[in-house]
Order: C-alpha cells, then structure tokens, then sequence
C-alpha cells in the first residue's frame, strides 16, 4: 500500500513522469502540517552533519591514547568524560556554529515557500508586492542574526573549550 501511494506522490508531484523521490519526501507527505514537516527537513540538515562530524572526530581519537588509559585502569565513565569528550568537544562547538546558521537559513526558506509568519514570509510578501526596500531589509535581518548567532557560539567555543 505505501508502495502505491509514494509511485502515485512521485507521478503527481513530476506532472505526469516518474521521478524517484526518496525517502525523505515519501516521509514529508505523510507528515500532517506544513509546521512539522519544516522541523523535520530542518532536524534532518541540522544533525546529520553534526552526527557525522562527531562520528569522524571520535574515529580519528588515537587508539593508543585509549589503550594508555585502560592500562591505567581508567573506567569507561570517567574516559568518556576525561578523554573522549575533551577531545570531540572543540569540533562539535565548530560544527553548532555551522548547523545554527544552516538551520536559520533553511528556515527562513521554510517560510518563504509556504508559512503565513516569519521573516521568510516577510522577504516572499515584499518581493510579491515589488517592494523591493522590504526585501533588503528583510535580508539584513537575516544576515544580522546569523551574525550574531555565529558570534555566540564562537564565544560558547572558547567559553567551553579553554585548553585549545
């Protein structure tokens, strides 16, 4: 049945040829609001990147570093938060910074292709009305808060990660 219905989402949506959706928008069809699915395709740019960036990290951690510090008898809590963590900590915070503005961006599109508030409504209604002063406006406001949410979370980045 499910089968049936992504063929049909997918000749519908190519105005009359096939075209392989993937998973993803089989799973944005199915979703009830316009609200859940924007948090959804935002959750799913914002942490994978993220994941995998943690994932790299962590295997890039020197076994012998780990070795050195089981011989010790140092105990898998306590290596979590001594080692691992203090090591992943500074590519994770490097990684938030890019993941905020990437997630205000692909919200502020969000808005702009289907909402009825937020400043990607603000910048589409202006541009439909040709008033082209909102539109600019409305793009400097989006460059001030990513601005500002970049500056945050570098000062978060040295806040938290002092010995680097």
């Amino acid at each position: 049945m499910w089968a049936a219905l992504r063929s049909a989402w997918c000749w519908a949506s190519s105005a009359g040829g096939y075209r392989g959706c993937g998973p993803c928008s089989s799973l944005i069809v199915l979703l009830p609001t316009f609200r859940t699915a924007s948090c959804f395709i935002i959750l799913l740019g914002v942490f994978w990147p993220q994941f995998l960036n943690m994932v790299v990290r962590t295997s890039s951690l020197d076994a012998q570093l780990l070795d050195n510090a089981r011989t010790l008898g140092v105990r898998n809590f306590t290596m979590i938060t001594r080692i691992i963590l203090p090591y992943v900590l500074p590519e994770v915070l490097k990684g938030l910074r890019v993941s905020l503005t990437t997630a205000f961006l692909m919200l502020t599109f969000a808005e702009m292709l289907g909402a009825s508030s937020g400043i990607g409504y603000f910048i589409s209604n202006a541009n439909n009305y040709a008033n082209y002063t909102n539109v600019v406006a409305g793009i400097i406001v989006c460059g001030v808060v990513v601005t500002v949410l970049s500056f945050a979370t570098a000062w978060v980045q040295r806040r938290f990660t002092t010995w680097r």
